[in-house]
């Protein structure tokens, strides 16, 4: 018996951390992440990187998604609503509840992040293109919410910067603490510094722990529905940029990646041709779809594979 116990216990130890190959990549299954990378791309569907490849005839563009280790997808409604407010859906996704509104009730379940097991990390939430309606620093108002509390919070729209907030830029060397920031590069519209060269300052004036870092663009849905995807492919060109960073510098063994998209855009691409040269007059942007994209890389990746509902994403962080 005793002998039947240990080789029990033996392979169980084995398969915990057994070495098998995921999407194409080597992965070490059963390994818990210390750092945590989740990008929030509203209307982003893995359709959307026929911009990268074929605007350009550059096969090998897009390769920081397509290098991911499992895709899988969830779907996008709510017990009341066939197509709920993007914003409350990313809201969803970090709370594991159903968001009603961006209201106090809503923000008093507290995000993944402030879980007590992440209580010694560094986090980091970066914000770019939201409105003060639909981001979270409306949180601010509610006394019993923790979704803004302990952390760096970055914005990086121009219409929300506040002369009372702090003030970040990249170029600074001076060390930082935890609190409500505007991107100054961002002050006059679009971004001077890249989401990579914000994070290289964060990580040299601010983490110095594991770290847990959320960044959501909402730019990217506002470029689909005016049809510039051009813009919506500059988009997608920064965030693949910032995803070979991070893959580059943080071991796949201890850090996970997540990408995920909300109120998917459905994109009538021409074809055949020449249109494909003049996308912004050949393609269609059709109505929202109820199913969005989830790509994962890394640490504990094989745990998200599957369909889900969007608040359960954040069950196995």
């Amino acid at each position: 018996m005793n002998i039947f116990l240990r080789a029990l216990i033996f392979f169980f130890l084995f398969s915990c951390s057994q070495t098998i190959e995921l999407g194409g990549n080597k992965h070490k299954v059963g390994k818990v992440p210390e750092n945590i990378f989740w990008i929030q791309v509203p209307g982003f569907s893995q359709e959307h990187l026929a911009l990268l490849k074929f605007t350009d005839w550059n096969p090998s563009k897009g390769e920081a998604f397509s290098s991911f280790s499992c895709l899988g997808s969830f779907w996008d409604y709510t017990l009341f609503e066939m197509r709920p407010s993007v914003s409350h859906g990313l809201n969803s996704q970090m709370s594991g509840t159903s968001f009603d509104g961006l209201n106090c009730q809503s923000f008093s379940s507290d995000p993944f992040y402030q879980k007590s097991k992440y209580v010694n990390h560094d986090k980091i939430i970066i914000e770019e293109g939201f409105s003060s309606q639909d981001s979270i620093i409306t949180s601010l108002k509610c006394k019993s919410s923790s979704w803004l509390s302990n952390l760096v919070y970055l914005n990086r729209t121009s219409s929300m910067m506040d002369s009372n907030r702090l003030s970040f830029h990249a170029n600074n060397t001076k060390a930082m603490s935890a609190g409500i920031y505007d991107d100054k590069s961002c002050s006059q519209g679009e971004c001077f510094n890249s989401l990579q060269e914000n994070f290289i300052s964060l990580r040299q004036r601010f983490i110095k722990n594991n770290t847990i870092l959320v960044y959501r663009n909402l730019n990217y849905v506002k470029h689909l529905n005016a049809r510039n995807y051009k813009a919506a492919q500059n988009v997608l060109v920064e965030i693949g940029n910032f995803i070979n960073f991070i893959k580059n510098t943080h071991s796949s063994v201890d850090s996970l990646i997540l990408l995920t998209g909300a109120g998917t855009i459905n994109l009538d691409f021409p074809l055949r041709g020449k249109k494909w040269g003049d996308l912004n007059n050949t393609t269609k942007t059709e109505k929202r779809g109820i199913i969005s994209p989830l790509f994962s890389y890394g640490a504990s990746s094989e745990l998200f594979c599957g369909i889900y509902q969007f608040q359960n994403i954040n069950k196995n962080l």
